[in-house]
């Protein structure tokens, strides 16, 4: 199995977390899903596993080209902000004002 098999599958693999979301929000099981450390630790082992693997060079995905460190440094950037997100009093909101900056961000570039 490739590692972008294995990524597919990953992402694929989260989608039933995401419709009990949708389904039954407030649901116990719902809760241990999105709340439980298990599968964020399970999906970080995966694509580590597959980004220590990847040794081919291949752009956008390895330690070996500028690309691939950049979009290390990107997943990096994100994983540093659910921490904080998590950890941090009052954590919710900083997810809240990162949305609605990139909101705007989003809004402002199209028009310059």
């Amino acid at each position: 199995m490739t590692p972008e098999t294995v990524f597919l599958i990953c992402n694929y693999g989260i989608l039933p977390a995401w419709v009990l979301l949708v389904v039954a929000p407030r649901s116990p099981w719902t809760r241990w899903v999105v709340h439980s450390p298990l599968v964020p630790l399970a999906l970080a082992g995966v694509y580590i596993w597959a980004m220590l693997g990847d040794q081919t060079g291949a752009p956008g995905g390895s330690f070996f080209t500028l690309g691939g460190v950049m979009n290390l440094y990107w997943i990096v950037g994100l994983a540093v902000f659910v921490l904080l997100e998590k950890v941090i009093p009052l954590g919710h909101w900083l997810g809240r004002v990162a949305g609605v900056v990139l909101i705007g961000w989003g809004a402002y570039l199209p028009m310059h």
